[in-house]
């Protein structure tokens, strides 16, 4: 008798730390995602961090004012959606000054 309850209780020993161990595959296959998806994350975010970087090295002098404008912005808003916009609006601004500076300078010719 002894011998069939131990085998029996064995078994159903057995049976559970499978199921633990199926539990515990599947906690740790759910943390390897979450690990892999903070990791896709970082690189995407570094990413859009290094285009961001070279786009504001590359801008004339006349958008320094911008720069150092952009660099007062929150991160989690420095986007380069949010870049481009910026710089659009940034854009329009300074041709829209062209004229005016234009006149100046012929006014300041025939004085």
């Amino acid at each position: 008798l002894y011998e069939v309850v131990t085998k029996d209780l064995k078994a159903e020993l057995a049976e559970k730390d499978v199921k633990a161990q199926a539990i515990l595959v599947s906690r740790m296959e759910d943390t390897m995602e979450e690990i892999k998806s903070k990791i896709q994350a970082q690189e995407d975010e570094l990413s859009d961090r290094m285009i961001i970087t070279k786009i504001l090295m590359s801008l004339p002098a006349e958008y320094r004012h911008f720069v150092s404008a952009w660099e007062s912005v929150p991160e989690n808003k420095q986007t380069i959606n949010e870049l481009s916009a910026r710089l659009y609006i940034e854009e329009t601004r300074l041709k829209q000054d062209e004229p005016a500076t234009e006149e100046a300078l012929t006014a300041k010719q025939f004085n």
